[in-house]
């Protein structure tokens, strides 16, 4: 009941400012667990935390260069578990345009801090037009699909629905597990993640500015 009641709040909250792309629970700009192909703009960042009954994640992305980004961030294993810096890279080859994905490639966890293979990847993202005869001020939605290794084993992907533009459904096949959630803007600059994760309660909040 607690948690109903913190998401019809932070619902409320999001009829103030726009839901946009943000880190996901591993750091990488994202869905819920998986990449997307987007990066944050030259000079821009950001910083989060994330939180679900198995682990704690907390960290910083920067953009370094054109279509670079790079971030670190810790994940603390819960009941006991050691604490885990992953540096992560993600590099948009293509960007998107009205006929064309974008694609990039990246890695979470180059040092191979968890010991199950850093996780590189490919991933492209495409906008998908609306689903209501609003055309470009109805829902909005995207596609996302992946390849990979390591915690992205093989086939992954998802779709984000912007409801409106302050709160983004998410739905994802993270190669393992399905995960459901919503994204919402509370200001330009902070975002809001409430998530099942393989029927598991997550929640994160991240602030992005720039210099």
């Amino acid at each position: 009941m607690r948690k109903g009641w913190m998401l019809l709040a932070l619902v409320g909250l999001a009829a103030v400012r726009p839901a946009a792309a943000a880190p996901n629970f591993f750091g990488s700009t994202g869905l819920l667990v998986t990449p997307s192909a987007d990066v944050l703009g030259v000079r821009e960042w950001n910083v989060h935390v994330h939180g679900t009954d198995d682990f704690v994640s907390y960290g910083v992305n920067f953009g370094a260069l054109d279509k670079l980004e790079i971030g670190v961030t810790g994940l603390d294993v819960q009941h006991g578990g050691d604490t885990h810096a992953l540096i992560n890279l993600k590099y948009r080859i293509v960007p998107e345009t009205k006929s064309v994905p974008a694609v990039a490639i990246g890695a979470v966890d180059i040092s191979d801090e968890l010991d199950i293979d850093p996780s590189i990847f490919l991933v492209v993202s495409k906008a998908l037009g609306s689903l209501s005869s609003a055309g470009s001020n109805g829902m909005q939605w995207r596609a996302h699909l992946g390849i990979g290794q390591g915690l992205y084993d093989t086939v992954f992907g998802g779709i984000d629905l912007v409801v409106t533009p302050r709160v983004m459904l998410i739905a994802e096949y993270d190669s393992n597990d399905f995960n459901f959630g919503v994204r919402l803007g509370l200001t330009p600059e902070v975002r809001a993640d409430l998530s099942a994760l393989d029927g598991n309660f997550g929640a994160g909040l991240s602030y992005v500015a720039s210099f």
